[in-house]
């Protein structure tokens, strides 16, 4: 029975963890969480986005929690749940975020982004608590 267990775990492990073969170098793992970090800080970079609650995007657990990542075969597939701050044009800002995360997710993974699927959830209205600068 533990050593069902041990295996199941290891199962678990492994299917969060992406791995690429450097040139004889060994492998390389990555956590789908890691992935979800770097997605969801790229967010708190472009203006107009915020969590699907409001406020900022923070760093670490609060960052991720709106990001699902797939990884299959070396590439990588994101999603990302946001609200989009009232008078800011949710198709550019959604466009832009797309941009971002797979540019963040690229650069700082090496894993190339296949798809990056932006839900924008809410509309915050400035009364909730920010302002675009633009409008």
């Amino acid at each position: 029975m533990a050593e069902r267990k041990e295996h199941t775990e290891h199962t678990e492990k492994e299917e969060e963890l992406t791995q690429e073969v450097v040139a004889g170098s060994g492998a390389i793992s990555i956590s789908k969480d890691v992935i979800a970090t770097i997605a969801g800080l790229a967010a708190a970079e472009v203006e107009g986005v915020t969590p699907p609650r409001g406020g900022q995007f923070r760093k670490g657990e609060a960052a991720k929690r709106q990001v699902e990542t797939v990884i299959d075969g070396g590439e990588v597939k994101v999603a990302i749940r946001v609200a989009i701050v009232y008078g800011y044009a949710v198709s550019n800002v959604a466009q832009e975020l797309q941009e971002r995360v797979k540019a963040d997710v690229e650069r700082m993974t090496g894993l190339q982004v296949r798809s990056v699927d932006v839900e924008v959830t809410r509309l915050l209205f400035p009364e909730e608590g920010e302002q675009p600068e633009e409008a």
